[in-house]
């Protein structure tokens, strides 16, 4: 098992250019929905996870939620979320975490699970629709779909 420290994991999580972060939160044997792609189709499943440093950032009209990566080295976009769509505030509050992970030699990682489909009202026909809205959009800023779910951004500074 690695051993890392909490403040190694918050300098990684720190993107100045998306301002303070709100909220610092650190998860025990979390479960998290992702699909993944089997026999020509998705699926839902659920993965477990040991250890996560979440950190919050939030303006008026969205919510950013950046976590550890499995290999506390790299970023996990846990959530991404905007009130007023179709705006460009997406794109440029993707734009910011990407130049980020370049400047700093970081990948991304994330799947693209619809936050609404999460919780307590899961749906797994919206929610796959809300995935390929996602996933297409993500793939956008050059992320890659991998087999096990994950979409992948290779930092230009690695």
């Amino acid at each position: 098992m690695k051993v890392v420290r909490t403040s190694v994991i918050k300098n990684i999580l720190t993107i100045p250019a998306l301002g303070e972060y709100s909220n610092g939160i650190k998860l025990r044997n979390g479960k998290e929905p992702y699909f993944v792609k089997q026999n020509g189709k998705y699926v839902c499943k659920q993965m477990e996870k040991d250890y996560v440093m979440v950190l919050e950032y939030s303006g008026k009209d969205w919510v950013i939620q950046i976590s550890n990566s499995d290999d506390y080295e790299n970023i996990y976009l846990a959530a991404i979320n905007v009130t007023n769509k179709g705006k460009g505030i997406g794109t440029d509050l993707m734009n910011k975490i990407l130049d980020h992970c370049d400047e700093n030699g970081y990948n991304l990682y994330l799947h693209p699970f619809p936050l609404e489909y999460t919780k307590q009202n899961f749906d797994e026909k919206k929610a796959l629709a809300g995935f390929y809205s996602l996933r297409d959009w993500y793939k956008s800023f050059d992320m890659v779909e991998q087999a096990d779910g994950y979409m992948f951004y290779k930092s230009q500074n690695k």
